[in-house]
């Protein structure tokens, strides 16, 4: 499985001859102008909630890729409603097979509504498993007990959490998350593309390094492999 990082909580995903994207903000997130949005041909877009840094780019994959979206109940209505009818809902708990890949949903402290303001159902988070390589996305969440479960059902080999602060949690609780995970690589996303996200990076890494753990902060447009 290769991962790679699009800026700010937007993650591709290279699971054999399947790509997936997940919370897909490109075009309208300055750091991420490095990246066009034409190369990018992931046949599944994964939504963890309907807020705007989330999901400005969905409609314009959708059509570039002729892709299907992957989110809840509430989110896929939405998007059914402006004529997209290639649409897979899910809800926290469940799980999909598309090909070789496994994706399951869990749950995330967060809210979840449109800019219209119509209701974006539960906020979630993802575990995508190919090649016995397991991935978890966090999407915005705040520190939370449900955590302890993944580690219970899943061998985390990466995990993206957030650690912004202000709207989601910061590198302190990100810390004990990443404990609570068990996970072999912490990769930090959701920081810095807004002033109320700016932190301090050398400070969170070191935070990390004196609790004998490891924060990874990828470059936009840079690809690991596990």
């Amino acid at each position: 499985m290769q991962l790679r990082y699009y800026g700010h909580s937007c993650v591709g995903l290279f699971c054999g001859t399947d790509e997936f994207i997940v919370d897909p903000f490109i075009t309208s997130n300055p750091q991420a102008a490095v990246i066009n949005t034409k190369n990018i041909t992931a046949k599944w877009i994964l939504v963890t909630h309907a807020h705007h840094d989330h999901i400005a780019d969905v409609a314009l994959l959708m059509k570039q890729n002729d892709a299907t979206l992957i989110c809840n109940y509430e989110i896929a209505n939405w998007y059914k409603k402006q004529g997209f009818t290639k649409v897979q809902a899910m809800n926290i708990g469940g799980n999909l097979t598309i090909n070789q890949t496994k994706v399951y949903m869990c749950s995330a402290a967060h809210s979840s509504s449109f800019e219209d303001g119509t209701c974006g159902g539960t906020a979630a988070g993802f575990v995508i498993s190919h090649q016995e390589k397991n991935c978890y996305l966090a999407g915005d969440t705040g520190l939370s007990m449900e955590m302890n479960i993944l580690p219970q059902k899943f061998k985390l080999h990466a995990s993206f959490l957030p650690i912004g602060d202000t709207y989601t949690m910061g590198y302190k609780d990100a810390l004990i998350a990443s404990n609570w995970l068990q996970t072999d690589i912490t990769i930090g996303v959701h920081y810095n593309s807004f002033e109320a996200l700016t932190i301090d990076t050398k400070a969170a890494k070191q935070y990390f390094k004196e609790h004998n753990r490891t924060l990874t902060l990828m470059e936009v447009g840079q690809t690991i492999e596990i």
